[in-house]
């Protein structure tokens, strides 16, 4: 009988434990999480960390508004369960597959999927990576951190063995929607070990832990596990959990990784099949939405559920809760005193120069997040398009109706229809009397859309 055997048989016999008499977790708490709704049992120390502050915001966001029904979802290195818990909340009907190697969270993980009754959670208790064999996993003084690789912020006391498998190995060409990495510096061996899987599976997508520390712990380079991302087919999205912000890595650039971290001990990646993946910087004027940018939400989120990735940009002063409230969306703050529209009464010189100021300050914004596309909604909003011009990046315009005030009540509409057609690549209008507007421009290049609009 060969190892592989051997191991494949003990996989099998494993079976979540009843730990329903207790656990060898010190000061153990149970814990509401509103949103998106379940309980669960943590550590005293991560009271704060799960209940207090929300973990992981933006992500947890973003997946909910991926994840269907049927989907599944492999979680390596679930901890408690948080994420695995999280996905129950939307997946009914198909499979999640929650991995723990660490043998106090395993418990409690399984005791919290028990908790809240989530029959569609699978839980192992094996350490994934590049190989099959049996692995030594170090136990720390931190509960929590234990690995192949010691942690370098706390103390190895103890080691024990645990079944090593690759991902491919457990999986065996089942489908897969999204697979959570979560072993820091382990994260590239964990994708040598399931290249077979995502080849039979180009939809999926990935959340990987980016611990730069720990990966130059393990041996490996962070570049270097970046740019095996891109190997795979993936474009790489920071995404800023505390500051709500999603950045797309630029194309080719894998060494560019530092400013995206600064500061943080680790950053989620979230990683897109680059032929499908789509980023939209939508940028309002106003924390209160203009009638023609209402619209908008619509249509970014019906996108944003086929796995758009979309960041609002507003104004210093505004309250951009009101809107990514409504939305899975990143948010973008340009700096007070930089208005992104136009007041009545302008002159033209006075207009363009605020025009000028704004795009600017906008430029300067887009080139951080590098979306692939900006959008505006509403005529009187000029900056989004001059942006979108000084950075060579495709813009479209969402508009109502030909507006009376700001760069309308400077431009008349014939003059407003040049200036649109020399800075924007698309016009989606909201009705036929809007589209008239513009029914001297290249034939594709007006689209009556309402709320269908897409954007390709």
């Amino acid at each position: 009988m060969t190892l592989r055997d051997k191991l494949t048989i003990r996989l099998l016999l494993l079976s979540p434990p009843d730990f329903a008499m207790g656990s060898n977790n010190d000061s153990e708490s149970l814990i509401e999480i509103p949103q998106p709704g379940f309980r669960m049992l943590v550590s005293g120390r991560f009271c704060e960390c799960y209940q207090e502050n929300q973990y992981q915001p933006l992500s947890i966001k973003l997946l909910l508004a991926q994840l269907k029904e049927e989907s599944s979802f492999v979680d390596v290195e679930a901890h408690y369960g948080y994420y695995s818990l999280s996905a129950a909340t939307r997946i009914k009907r198909g499979k999640i597959l929650a991995i723990e190697a660490g043998g106090g969270d395993f418990e409690l993980l399984c005791r919290n999927t028990n908790l809240n009754n989530f029959k569609q959670i699978e839980s192992l208790n094996v350490r994934i990576s590049d190989g099959i064999e049996e692995s030594e996993l170090n136990i720390t003084q931190a509960p929590s951190f234990g690995g192949r690789i010691s942690h370098p912020s706390t103390q190895t006391i103890e080691q024990t063995t645990l079944p090593l498998f690759t991902l491919d190995a457990l999986l065996r060409g089942k489908r897969v929607d999204f697979i959570r990495i979560n072993t820091a510096g382990n994260a590239l061996n964990v994708l040598k070990g399931c290249r077979e899987t995502l080849t039979k599976n180009p939809h999926c997508r990935l959340i990987v832990e980016f611990n730069p520390k720990r990966l130059q712990a393990a041996g490996c380079e962070p570049h270097v596990l970046l740019a095996s991302l891109a190997d795979l087919g993936f474009e790489i999205y920071f995404c800023d959990d505390s500051r709500h912000q999603l950045a797309r890595l630029p194309a080719g650039r894998p060494a560019a990784w530092e400013p995206y971290v600064s500061g943080k001990d680790s950053i989620n990646l979230w990683c897109a099949p680059a032929e499908t993946s789509l980023f939209v910087s939508m940028i309002s004027s106003m924390s209160k939405l203009l009638d023609a940018e209402s619209p908008l939400l619509p249509l970014a989120e019906k996108r944003i559920e086929q796995g758009a990735f979309f960041e609002i940009i507003q104004p210093e002063d505004g309250n951009s809760a009101a809107i990514v409230g409504r939305l899975p969306a990143a948010e973008r703050i340009i700096p007070k005193g930089c208005p992104l529209i136009n007041g009545p009464g302008l002159s033209r010189t006075q207009l363009m120069q605020e025009t000028g100021r704004a795009g600017f300050a906008l430029a300067a914004e887009l080139m951080i997040s590098n979306p692939h596309v900006v959008l505006t909604g509403g005529s009187m909003l000029l900056s989004g398009a001059l942006a979108a011009f000084l950075l060579d990046k495709p813009h479209c315009w969402y508009i109502e109706k030909h507006e009376t005030g700001g760069a309308s009540s400077v431009f008349d509409a014939a003059e407003q229809a040049a200036i649109f057609d020399a800075f924007s690549n698309h016009i989606f209008c909201q009705s036929e009397q809007a589209a008239a507007i513009y029914k001297g421009f290249p034939p594709g290049k007006v689209s009556i859309a309402c709320l269908s609009a897409r954007i390709d």
